[in-house]
């Protein structure tokens, strides 16, 4: 997969010295990696969040139908 961003990448590091090209590949790996560590990240909260959400759907269905109880605070 050649595509056009890959391109000016190669365009932009070519010019550079071997050495510079390590360090501008070492930057990119991170700089990748912290990309999709934040992916993943948003991933789990979406998850949580549409899960909180049923949730809540579900509680306030139960309260419409009265079958929710007050909270025991005592209890816990």
């Amino acid at each position: 997969m050649h595509s056009e961003t890959l391109t000016t990448i190669e365009k932009m590091i070519q010019p550079l010295s071997v050495e510079l090209q390590q360090q501008v590949l070492v930057h990119l790996r991170e700089y990748i990696a912290e990309l999709q560590s934040e992916r993943r990240w948003e991933q789990l909260e979406q998850s949580h969040y549409d899960g909180l959400g049923r949730a809540a759907q579900l509680a306030r269905q139960q309260i419409a139908e009265g079958l929710a109880r007050p909270m025991n605070w005592d209890g816990l």
